[in-house]
């Protein structure tokens, strides 16, 4: 039931109100990669819009009917709030969005084996009733999925087992005609117009976020839909005699998904953030020209992605990890010229901390690195633009995480990168 202001028809986006009071949610699209939770996902997002804003049966009905025909398929999918359950690739996106600029997108990515290793269990267990109703191609894929041996069936069907996110986020589902540097590029492009990205072990923590971020309830629950059970999964030895081919497929995808990996703890971090600024009065301090703060380990954290205190030269460090973005929100009002030099008496490895991106405010940096002390001092200069934000947001982000026991074989297991002991903001004239 829907109840709508006078002269507004049931239905349309602004001053549409739900029986709870609610507003319509704004409009998304979720470019739906096979096999990486989007089930469970689009569900949970169909829980949040009334029947008549989702591509409800009978307008799925109606865009079967069509799919051929581009410009009415979009045209139909133009008229919902939510976009979901279609195997769509990124150029879809961009056409909707020409209709709809306020139109935000998400999408959700898998460890590309892995995910290749799902679809192969799918369509095993697709029912033997239902491969006739399929076009000729996919019929001859299902049948082969059970009949043969599973590396000849890797080598046969690779086009549907190779990096296929990386094509959808291209916008070249089937099978791509780029060359795999123009498929990467294009792919991280587009990858960086997605508003909430996600990645399928980290489905819960993301549901939260997209729902905090569109102003809806989040009403994930913890069980997946559309995953196989017992028998219908692989063996451990099935999926090791094609582990090496999937590897070979899925270049471009696994450096598509180390991307997509760090923007998803980037959003979580943002949404941690969130909740905190609507519990928590903040008073952020302005710095006079010339005067520095500095910013210690000993102090509360406010940030995420780091271990435990331990000792650092000359107070209390921490570990960025385990995670390969960690951030550090300072109460100091960010605007205007600032130095920021990040002290490190220890890092994992020469490679993580030659890899190490900065960002402050928001701004990718460049920044340089000397010895002071016995300290690694990572050290950047930014200028900030008069922004909403209340805090001074440090971020970085590595190519990787290690353990000393990797490195050494020292007994320390958690993954880590660099440990920080403190930060120095200085505001400069």
């Amino acid at each position: 039931m829907t109840i709508s202001q006078p002269g507004v028809d049931a239905g349309e986006g602004a001053g549409c109100r739900n029986a709870v009071g609610r507003g319509v949610p704004g409009r998304l699209f979720l470019v739906h990669i096979p096999k990486t939770g989007g089930t469970t996902f689009c569900s949970f997002l169909e829980s949040n819009y009334a029947e008549q804003h989702i591509i409800n049966a009978q307008r799925f009905e109606k865009l079967r009917s069509c799919s051929g025909q581009r410009e009415k398929f979009i045209g139909l999918l133009a008229e919902v709030q939510l976009i979901t359950k279609q195997h769509l690739d990124f150029s879809y996106a961009k056409s909707l969005q020409a209709v709809h600029a306020d139109m935000r997108l998400a999408t959700i990515l898998r460890l590309p084996v892995d995910r290749a290793i799902s679809s192969i269990e799918h369509w095993c267990r697709v029912p033997e009733e239902s491969i006739a109703g399929h076009d000729p191609g996919r019929r001859e894929l299902l049948r082969d999925a059970r009949s043969l041996p599973l590396p000849d069936l890797v080598e046969k069907h690779q086009r549907w087992l190779s990096n296929r996110q990386a094509k959808m986020l291209a916008g070249e589902q089937e099978c791509s005609p780029l060359n795999s540097d123009d498929l990467k590029a294009t792919a991280l492009k587009n990858l960086e117009q997605i508003d909430y990205v996600g990645a399928t072990d980290q489905m819960l923590p993301f549901a939260a976020a997209v729902a905090h971020f569109m102003g809806f309830f989040n009403s994930m629950n913890a069980h997946r839909l559309n995953v196989g059970r017992g028998a219908s999964r692989l063996s451990a030895e099935q999926r090791q005699s094609i582990r090496s081919q999937l590897v070979e497929l899925n270049q471009v995808d696994a450096v598509i998904y180390q991307e997509a990996e760090l923007r998803c703890e980037q959003l979580l971090h943002r949404w941690k953030k969130a909740l905190f600024d609507l519990t928590t009065p903040l008073v952020s301090r302005r710095l006079s020209a010339g005067e520095t703060a500095v910013y210690s380990m000993k102090e509360p954290l406010v940030g995420d992605g780091w271990h435990e205190r331990e000792g650092g030269i000359q107070t209390a460090c921490r570990w960025a990890g385990p995670q390969r973005c960690s951030a550090l929100y300072l109460a100091l009002v960010p605007e205007g010229s600032f130095q920021v030099s990040i002290w490190m008496p220890s890092v994992i490895s020469g490679e993580v901390l030659a890899g190490m991106a900065v960002r402050v405010g928001g701004v990718l940096v460049n920044h340089e690195l000397t010895a002071r002390d016995g300290f690694q001092v990572a050290s950047a200069t930014v200028s900030l633009a008069d922004t909403e934000a209340r805090w001074l947001h440090l971020e970085l982000a590595f190519p990787r995480t290690a353990s000393a026991w990797d490195i050494c074989g020292a007994a320390d297991c958690r993954q880590k990168t660099v440990a920080v002991e403190r930060v120095e903001v200085c505001r400069l004239a």
